[in-house]
């Protein structure tokens, strides 16, 4: 079976430890390219541009600051 990410860039931005574990899980069995997990905006924002992420799995709330502005720049 053909892995559906295979080498594809995905950058992780979560805060809770066990959730992005299951994430990083199913995302490396997908064949994906793990960028992280980041547990915070200001590291995943500063490996964006040598990176290059192709896709993204953002928590929006990280201990109570917003990922939007990940998003923002990645769209």
């Amino acid at each position: 079976m053909a892995e559906p990410l295979a080498g594809r860039r995905v950058l992780l931005v979560e805060d809770e430890a066990l959730v992005a574990m299951l994430i990083e899980d199913a995302l490396d069995s997908a064949g994906a390219v793990m960028l992280g997990p980041y547990a915070a905006v200001a590291p995943a924002w500063a490996a964006i541009p040598e990176a290059l992420p192709e896709l993204a799995v953002l928590d929006l709330n990280l201990a109570g600051e917003s990922s939007l502005p990940i998003a923002d720049d990645l769209a």
